[in-house]
């Protein structure tokens, strides 16, 4: 008997016995019955992964690294807030997403920092060059002098507007936590 079909042959077990039948006789125990399903199912997987596959097991948690008013946004979601229609204007700078409406004047459409909202372009912050080439959130090939200007940027966003959460891709996952492009810029700051 093969690893999946020993689980799928325990669970439908074991189903009939944890509360299914509850449901049909009083429905205000459905939730409870999920939940109960979901907890036998686990403690069996982990026991017989434990026990068939000789691996320990090891206990998933997810959670996220955001607090609870920031959002997580992709590059796609990201993009849809630069002033148009009367939208919010976000940028994102290190990843880090904030809400620059109140600059309008300088953020919105024709505006003179139009380029950079809907994305993250904190090297063009720091070269000057507005081009494609340098609208883009990576860093890793300036050298140090630079540092000092994406330090300032930096603390400029952070103390002069709104963060709204992270974007999800080079300074931080899907889950919000920073990757490793966060702790090679911290790295940089330690160097000036």
């Amino acid at each position: 008997m093969t690893y999946y079909s020993m689980l799928v042959t325990i669970i439908s077990l074991l189903v009939p016995f944890i509360g299914i039948s509850i449901v049909y006789v009083n429905p205000c125990f459905k939730d409870q019955s999920i939940e109960l399903i979901f907890f036998v199912f686990k403690t069996v997987y982990h026991w017989i992964q434990i026990s068939y596959s000789g691996y320990k097991s090891v206990e998933i948690t997810i959670s996220s690294c955001l607090n609870d008013e920031e959002v997580l946004l992709s590059k796609e979601e990201l993009a849809q807030f630069t002033g148009d229609k009367d939208s919010k204007i976000y940028l994102a700078f290190l990843g880090v997403v904030y809400d620059v409406s109140d600059g309008s004047k300088h953020y919105k459409p024709g505006g003179t920092y139009s380029l950079v909202t809907g994305k993250d372009a904190t090297r063009a912050f720091v070269t000057g060059q507005f081009t494609e080439k340098d609208l883009t959130d990576d860093v890793t090939d300036l050298s140090i002098d630079y540092f000092s200007n994406i330090r300032q940027w930096e603390n400029f966003y952070k103390n002069g507007y709104k963060k709204i959460g992270h974007l999800i891709g080079t300074y931080y996952d899907e889950l919000g936590c920073p990757t490793k492009a966060v702790d090679y810029v911290q790295s940089m700051y330690t160097k000036l």
